[in-house]
Protein backbone atom coordinates (compact mmCIF):
# COMPACT_ATOMS: atom_id res chain seq x y z
CA UNK A 1 0.00 0.00 0.00
CA UNK A 2 1.30 3.33 -1.29
CA UNK A 3 1.75 6.09 1.82
CA UNK A 4 -0.19 8.83 1.41
CA UNK A 5 1.66 12.47 1.71
CA UNK A 6 -0.53 15.07 3.18
CA UNK A 7 1.51 18.43 2.63
CA UNK A 8 -0.37 20.68 4.40
CA UNK A 9 -3.39 20.71 6.97
CA UNK A 10 -5.85 21.78 3.66
CA UNK A 11 -4.06 19.64 0.88
CA UNK A 12 -5.28 17.27 -1.10
CA UNK A 13 -3.48 14.56 0.19
CA UNK A 14 -0.93 13.14 -2.34
CA UNK A 15 -1.57 10.85 -4.07
CA UNK A 16 -5.48 10.72 -3.78
CA UNK A 17 -5.84 8.16 -6.56
CA UNK A 18 -9.72 8.74 -7.06
CA UNK A 19 -9.50 12.83 -7.82
CA UNK A 20 -5.98 12.04 -9.66
CA UNK A 21 -7.81 9.72 -11.79
CA UNK A 22 -10.70 12.17 -12.37
CA UNK A 23 -8.72 15.19 -13.06
CA UNK A 24 -6.79 12.63 -15.46
CA UNK A 25 -10.03 11.65 -17.22
CA UNK A 26 -10.73 15.38 -17.59
CA UNK A 27 -7.53 16.02 -19.45
CA UNK A 28 -8.06 12.97 -21.63
CA UNK A 29 -10.95 14.62 -22.69
CA UNK A 30 -9.51 17.78 -23.11
CA UNK A 31 -6.68 16.67 -24.87
CA UNK A 32 -8.99 14.80 -27.10
CA UNK A 33 -11.14 17.59 -28.44
CA UNK A 34 -8.23 19.68 -29.17
CA UNK A 35 -6.34 16.85 -30.91
CA UNK A 36 -9.52 16.09 -33.24
CA UNK A 37 -9.64 20.02 -33.59
CA UNK A 38 -5.67 20.08 -35.17
CA UNK A 39 -6.46 16.83 -37.01
CA UNK A 40 -9.48 18.08 -39.25
CA UNK A 41 -7.54 21.58 -39.45
CA UNK A 42 -3.89 20.76 -39.97
CA UNK A 43 -3.32 19.66 -43.08
CA UNK A 44 0.33 18.94 -42.47
CA UNK A 45 -0.34 16.32 -39.99
CA UNK A 46 1.73 13.29 -40.11
CA UNK A 47 0.20 10.04 -41.20
CA UNK A 48 2.28 8.26 -38.19
CA UNK A 49 1.24 10.95 -35.55
CA UNK A 50 -2.17 10.66 -37.10
CA UNK A 51 -2.95 7.34 -36.51
CA UNK A 52 -1.25 7.50 -32.84
CA UNK A 53 -4.15 9.86 -32.37
CA UNK A 54 -6.69 8.17 -33.33
CA UNK A 55 -5.75 5.21 -31.29
CA UNK A 56 -6.03 7.19 -28.43
CA UNK A 57 -9.49 8.71 -29.52
CA UNK A 58 -11.40 7.20 -26.68
CA UNK A 59 -13.17 6.62 -23.06
CA UNK A 60 -10.22 7.15 -20.67
CA UNK A 61 -10.91 3.73 -19.04
CA UNK A 62 -10.57 2.31 -22.16
CA UNK A 63 -6.59 3.34 -22.14
CA UNK A 64 -4.51 1.12 -20.89
CA UNK A 65 -2.14 1.97 -17.68
CA UNK A 66 0.92 3.40 -20.48
CA UNK A 67 -1.57 5.42 -22.49
CA UNK A 68 -3.01 6.94 -18.97
CA UNK A 69 0.77 7.93 -18.52
CA UNK A 70 0.56 11.18 -19.99
CA UNK A 71 -2.54 12.76 -18.62
CA UNK A 72 -2.25 11.30 -14.87
CA UNK A 73 0.94 13.31 -14.95
CA UNK A 74 -0.98 16.57 -16.09
CA UNK A 75 -3.76 15.60 -13.39
CA UNK A 76 -0.30 15.50 -11.07
CA UNK A 77 0.65 19.68 -12.02
CA UNK A 78 -3.37 20.40 -11.36
CA UNK A 79 -3.48 19.13 -8.21
CA UNK A 80 0.47 20.89 -7.61
CA UNK A 81 -1.53 24.18 -8.44
CA UNK A 82 -4.40 23.28 -5.83
CA UNK A 83 -2.36 22.66 -3.13
CA UNK A 84 -0.13 25.66 -3.93
CA UNK A 85 -3.35 27.65 -3.32
CA UNK A 86 -4.25 25.87 -0.68
CA UNK A 87 -1.18 26.44 1.12
CA UNK A 88 -1.15 30.32 0.25
CA UNK A 89 -5.10 29.99 1.90
CA UNK A 90 -3.67 28.33 4.75
CA UNK A 91 -0.64 30.62 5.23
CA UNK A 92 -2.93 33.54 5.21
CA UNK A 93 -5.36 32.19 7.86
CA UNK A 94 -2.28 31.44 10.22
CA UNK A 95 -0.86 34.80 9.63
CA UNK A 96 -5.03 36.46 10.68
CA UNK A 97 -4.39 33.73 13.61
CA UNK A 98 -1.25 35.34 14.51
CA UNK A 99 -2.57 39.21 14.32
CA UNK A 100 -4.98 38.63 16.27
CA UNK A 101 -3.57 37.01 18.87
CA UNK A 102 -0.50 39.14 18.66
CA UNK A 103 -2.26 42.30 18.53
CA UNK A 104 -5.86 41.90 19.69
CA UNK A 105 -5.63 39.08 21.41
CA UNK A 106 -2.43 40.35 23.52
CA UNK A 107 -4.21 43.44 24.19
CA UNK A 108 -7.31 41.54 25.86
CA UNK A 109 -5.09 38.98 27.62
CA UNK A 110 -2.90 41.94 29.35
CA UNK A 111 -6.65 44.05 30.37
CA UNK A 112 -7.43 40.88 32.15
CA UNK A 113 -4.25 41.00 33.61
CA UNK A 114 -4.62 44.18 34.76
CA UNK A 115 -8.13 43.75 36.35
CA UNK A 116 -7.06 40.47 38.26
CA UNK A 117 -4.48 42.78 39.60
CA UNK A 118 -6.34 45.69 40.24
CA UNK A 119 -9.04 43.18 41.84
CA UNK A 120 -6.26 41.48 44.00
CA UNK A 121 -5.39 44.69 45.31
CA UNK A 122 -8.67 45.47 46.22
CA UNK A 123 -9.82 42.49 47.96
CA UNK A 124 -6.69 42.57 49.98
CA UNK A 125 -8.07 45.98 50.93
CA UNK A 126 -10.91 44.30 51.65
CA UNK A 127 -9.70 41.56 53.71
CA UNK A 128 -7.33 44.87 55.50
CA UNK A 129 -10.13 47.08 56.39
CA UNK A 130 -12.40 43.92 57.88
CA UNK A 131 -9.20 42.98 59.67
CA UNK A 132 -9.37 46.13 60.90
CA UNK A 133 -12.70 46.39 61.64
CA UNK A 134 -12.53 43.36 63.35
CA UNK A 135 -9.10 44.76 65.64
CA UNK A 136 -11.41 47.75 66.50
CA UNK A 137 -8.58 49.70 64.12
CA UNK A 138 -9.97 52.97 62.53
CA UNK A 139 -8.96 53.81 59.09
CA UNK A 140 -7.52 57.14 58.55
CA UNK A 141 -9.59 59.80 56.70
Amino acid sequence: MMKLKKYTRLSIKMPDTKLLERLAEVEHRQWWAWSKTVAEKERNLSKERLKRWEGLWKPYNLLTDAQKKSDRAWAREILSIINDILKEEEMEIERYKRVETDDWGKGFIHGLEVSLDWMKEKFKDVKNAKRNREAGIRDCP
